[in-house]
């Protein structure tokens, strides 16, 4: 029920009030006044505020004796009073004995309680006692039946109301409550009217009470659940509402407090919010032994594969190298199932978030064809990838998960021939597609593929059945990052799968030149053969002994010279920035005490700029995230190839170069700068931000030749032999976008 469903009722006994010709007044089982109309107030000669709250007794001490007895009568009988004359003294005329004609009436409940009286008063001094008979004042009468009507009517509906409802006084005593009100707040056995609120409940707390002084100056308030703990312990949520009624249109009579025992479905809200806090708990407990599953799990995959590519570099026998292909195979299927199964469980908890960005397709590409190359090698089938420049708007590491799982199907159904990978624009979106010659799908099946634990009827002998989920996964993911995943296949022919992503604003990547070839010769052009080192070095920081000793020897087996560290305090302790030497870090996630993150925030806070590629056994994209933001220039997910570490090393090593060189450079136009006189400084700061001769000449109060001769001698000075050239010369020294 809603407050405004009362409002009628109201508004009804206040006309009536108001528009009587005749005295009228509500008293409660105590025998105060809860309301009085003006006219009753005019005929005593008190305001009405005067009457509120107070006994018969104390506000008509004269009359009161006689009153009284009747009061009582109709409290305890139910029955009406009528016709009763009563002569006494009011407060208005002292000293004057005055005749009144009265009539009390019970004001009951549903039930048929008491619970208030009702009172009519009419004046009949000077009148003969016939002149005032109720035969006489039809139109009176007819008031008077109206009035017990609307009162009665307000009371049984306050009474028999389906919610909690109470109706008070201005100073807070009960006026009526309704049987909900009573049941809801255990008061069934209780007489409410005329009793203090705080009585009954002293436990109320004070911004309760704050509330109902508030609404008795006219405010309306409300509250959609709050506890309340009741003097016994118990405790209950109450909803309520609380709005101000009025005795006449400027003066408020008390207030009405709608309230409901909301317990229960707290409770049951407090059950499911428990409940679900359990589960989440239960699913941060999962995922942490999943990832700790995994690390463990991929540790000794790690170690396995980094050696069985050493072995298949020292091994030449054609038997023995068979061997070493299946066992690559044989890693590689425990790899993809253990991936599958991990990445299915994070997307059917929910906790694969996508975040999108421009992403490098070029990148995305030449990293997956990096690491499948060997696979398809190891096959005797060509995998081509189609070089491309083109930017789009997706998840980079979700986006590799899907043409990965992608790859690696082509490559396990197809026996002979290729499989290739390119993109096609369509407008604003682009299709990377993933073609082979392998067995295809029977055209029956091409929906079935994309369901859990189902494969297709290909007919191939794979050895590397997995569970069926690798389709799925890519389903899942697509769907996830809201890119359409499309497949066309001829069985024995072969399939080709698409994946369309819309592109980005950004225009696309221009061509970049290939790095070198990694070498551990140096040769002239190389990074480390520029005459300042004779040697690149790779720290590892891992500790797992395998591990670090299988990374070793297949990184010293192309060459290049490594130091390992088991705990990252370790590497902290030793290692020292070499200034001549091509530096990069291989670093582990998961440390003994400091983790691999916070030893790349450690490198951050003293400065250290070494490139470092993240190996982590987490397939976990905040992971890969922070240390991006940490400043890692690769993050590789265990288990991986060696090669693919090989050619991340390579690209560090790179990256370590141009940043030296371009330091070099630096400190080379530095020095030529400070050659530059204070003045051949504000020159040169002036010209390169755009300023013509005349304007530099008339901010620095010089004639234009002698800014052209400061010219020629800057252009002398920093070596350079165009004013583009200048330019690029003050941009690496870091010059602001102001000419001062």
């Amino acid at each position: 029920m809603h407050s405004e469903a009362v409002s009628p009722v109201f508004q009804e006994l206040e006309a009536l009030y108001k528009a009587a010709p005749v005295g009228l007044a509500l008293l409660d089982r105590d025998l105060r006044f809860l309301r009085i109309n003006q006219k009753l107030a005019d005929l005593n000669g008190l305001p009405a505020e005067a009457y509120l709250g107070r006994p018969v007794s104390d506000v008509l001490p004269e009359l009161a004796p006689s009153l009284e007895p009747f009061f009582r009568r109709v409290l305890e009988s139910g029955q009406p009073i009528s016709g009763l004359e009563i002569t006494g003294e009011t407060p208005s005329q002292t000293g004057v004995v005055r005749s009144f004609v009265e009539q009390f009436y019970p004001v009951k409940a549903e039930d048929g309680t008491v619970m208030a009286i009702g009172v009519i008063v009419r004046e009949v001094s000077g009148h003969k006692r016939a002149k005032v008979s109720e035969s006489d004042l039809p139109e009176r009468r007819d008031a008077d039946d109206l009035l017990r009507m609307s009162e009665a009517r307000l009371w049984r509906f306050i009474d028999a109301a389906p919610v909690p409802i109470a109706m008070f006084d201005r100073d807070m005593r009960y006026i009526a409550a309704s049987r909900r009100f009573k049941l809801d707040f255990d008061l069934e056995n209780q007489e409410l009217v005329g009793r203090s609120h705080y009585d009954v409940f002293p436990e109320i707390p004070q911004h309760w009470r704050d509330v109902h002084q508030r609404c008795l100056q006219g405010a309306v308030e409300s509250s959609a659940g709050e506890r309340f703990v009741r003097s016994d312990g118990t405790v209950n949520w109450v909803r309520w509402e609380i709005q101000p009624w009025y005795d006449t249109p400027e003066r408020i009579g008390g207030i009405i407090l709608f309230s409901e025992d909301v317990t229960e479905r707290k409770e049951a809200e407090e059950s499911v919010r428990l409940a679900v806090a359990n589960a989440e708990q239960a699913n941060r407990e999962k995922e942490d032994f999943l990832l700790a599953v995994s690390h463990d799990i991929r540790q000794p995959l790690q170690t396995l594969s980094f050696l069985q590519e050493v072995l298949a570099k020292k091994i030449h026998d054609p038997e023995m190298r068979e061997v070493l292909a299946r066992q690559a195979g044989t890693v590689s299927a425990m790899t993809e199932t253990l991936n599958t199964l991990l990445h299915f469980d994070r997307l059917e908890r929910g906790a694969v978030e996508p975040r999108h960005t421009d992403v490098s397709l070029r990148e995305v590409l030449e990293r997956l064809r990096d690491e499948f190359e060997d696979r398809a090698r190891a096959k005797l089938l060509t995998l081509r990838c189609v070089p491309t420049s083109l930017v789009a708007r997706t998840d980079a590491v979700l986006l590799s998960r899907v043409l990965r799982n992608l790859l690696s199907n082509a490559i396990k159904y197809t026996k002979a021939g290729s499989v290739l990978i390119g993109c096609r624009r369509r407008g604003a979106v682009v299709r990377i597609e993933v073609w082979d010659t392998g067995v295809g799908i029977h055209e029956n099946e091409t929906e079935l593929i994309f369901e859990k634990y189902r494969q297709g009827n290909t007919g191939a002998e794979t050895n590397q059945h997995g569970f069926g989920l690798g389709l799925s996964l890519v389903r899942h993911l697509c769907r996830l990052l809201g890119h359409e995943v499309e497949l066309s296949s001829a069985f024995g022919k072969g399939s080709v799968f698409s994946v369309t992503l819309p592109l980005s604003e950004r225009p696309p990547i221009a061509p970049e030149p290939s790095a070198a070839a990694f070498d551990a010769t140096p040769t002239k052009g190389d990074p480390v053969a520029d005459g300042e080192s004779d040697e690149n070095r790779v720290h590892v920081v891992d500790d797992d002994a395998g591990a670090r000793e299988a990374l070793s020897k297949l990184l010293e087996f192309h060459g290049v010279p490594v130091s390992v560290y088991p705990s990252a305090e370790a590497f902290l302790a030793v290692y020292k920035p070499a200034p001549g030497q091509l530096e990069c870090l291989i670093l582990d996630v998961i440390l003994p005490e400091m983790t691999g993150l916070e030893l790349l925030s450690v490198l951050r806070q003293r400065r250290i700029d070494v490139p470092t590629i993240v190996v982590t056994g987490q397939r976990d994209m905040q992971i890969a995230a922070q240390a991006v933001l940490l400043g890692a220039t690769d993050v590789i997910e265990k288990p991986v190839r060696g090669e693919v570490v090989v050619r991340a090393v390579r690209r560090a090593l790179d990256s370590a170069a141009q940043r030296r060189a371009m330091s070099r450079k630096i400190r080379e136009i530095n020095a030529l700068f400070q050659r530059l006189t204070p003045r051949e400084r504000q020159v040169m700061a002036m010209l390169v931000f755009g300023l013509a001769n005349k304007e530099v000449a008339y901010r620095l109060g010089i004639s234009e030749r002698t800014i052209e001769v400061h010219r020629r001698a800057i252009m002398q000075k920093m070596t350079v032999k165009s004013f583009a050239e200048l330019v690029r010369a003050a941009a690496l020294l870091g010059f602001g976008s102001s000419p001062g």
